[in-house]
């Protein structure tokens, strides 16, 4: 009994020795794979993130980092650790934002992942609309692929998402539809047609985009009875664009993935017709911190002006 005694008043002093800052350093360490990197976002020195960390494993009585082949990764109890460690984190600037907030001012971090479309075609007005309103408040803008952006969204990297994949895990809201357009460039058989009939496609050579649309455009062919017949899988938008006014292959892309000052390629409308739900996703279960909120509406705003 008095051992048992002794050893839960050890590793309550321990556990009381662990600060914000500590925990700040280990989710910036592994998002950034790199001590310097993380030490430069955080604004203190190498030596100073390096001491940071051995005091946290010190006092967890854990190895919580390693150095792996792509820079510094968790160990096994490190990703379990970190979780913790971002809800923490989290849950501390909600609670001064809200109490800024309360005081009539606004401040904070607010983390964004986007997908490409997006980020090119939506955000850019919202986010000087935020900045005009809430100028204290640090903004900072993740670009992924669909299924990354969930990722974040879920582990706690970013705040607010924008894609169009959604789980169990995730409250969402509809900020914006748009069609699902087939692309050939001008010299293309196809190119002064108004509708295609996704069977008409399924023998061209297929340039797929490794951008997040993959898993929709394969259910959409499916859907109909097809399946694309695909040479090239090609992650950046501008790329793509470039292969098919090349000739190299047709494509499927959401119309605000389209490149807006693009005139050079044919689009042309797919039966039946198919649409694209982009969503504004945040953790459910938890308070989202009071700048997300005041972020999600103003973009629902200017969707509702859009409409």
């Amino acid at each position: 009994m008095c051992i048992s005694k002794i050893h839960f008043n050890h590793l309550t002093m321990s556990i009381s020795n662990i600060t914000t800052a500590q925990l700040r350093i280990l989710v910036a360490i592994v998002d950034e794979t790199s001590f310097s990197a993380a030490a430069a976002r955080i604004g203190m020195t190498q030596s100073g993130a390096s001491q940071a960390i051995r005091v946290l494993e010190t006092a967890l009585g854990a190895k919580l980092l390693e150095r792996g082949r792509g820079g510094v990764v968790p160990t096994e109890i490190g990703r379990t650790v970190l979780q913790d460690a971002r809800d923490a984190v989290l849950a501390i600037e909600r609670m001064q934002q809200r109490c800024a907030a309360a005081s009539g001012l606004q401040i904070g971090n607010l983390r964004i992942g986007s997908v490409a479309s997006a980020a090119a075609r939506i955000l850019p007005q919202v986010l000087a609309q935020f900045r005009r309103h809430y100028p204290g408040v640090q903004l900072t803008m993740l670009e992924g692929t669909d299924q990354e952006v969930l990722q974040w969204v879920e582990t706690g990297i970013v705040d607010i998402g924008l894609t169009s994949e959604t789980s169990s895990e995730i409250d969402s809201r509809v900020i914006a539809e748009d069609d699902f357009l087939l692309l050939v460039n001008r010299d293309h058989a196809l190119s002064k047609r108004r509708r295609v009939k996704l069977a008409e496609i399924a023998d061209e050579s297929f340039l797929m985009s490794g951008s997040g649309c993959e898993p929709a455009i394969r259910q959409l062919f499916a859907s109909n009875g097809a399946a694309p017949r695909v040479t090239l899988t090609i992650r950046d938008t501008a790329t793509l664009v470039e292969m098919v006014l090349q000739g190299v292959g047709v494509t499927l892309m959401p119309e605000l993935s389209i490149p807006k000052d693009e005139r050079r390629l044919s689009r042309i409308s797919i039966e039946p017709r198919s649409r694209r739900r982009l969503l504004a996703i945040m953790r459910s279960g938890t308070l989202p911190p009071p700048v997300a909120e005041k972020f999600v509406q103003l973009l629902s705003g200017r969707m509702r002006a859009r409409r």
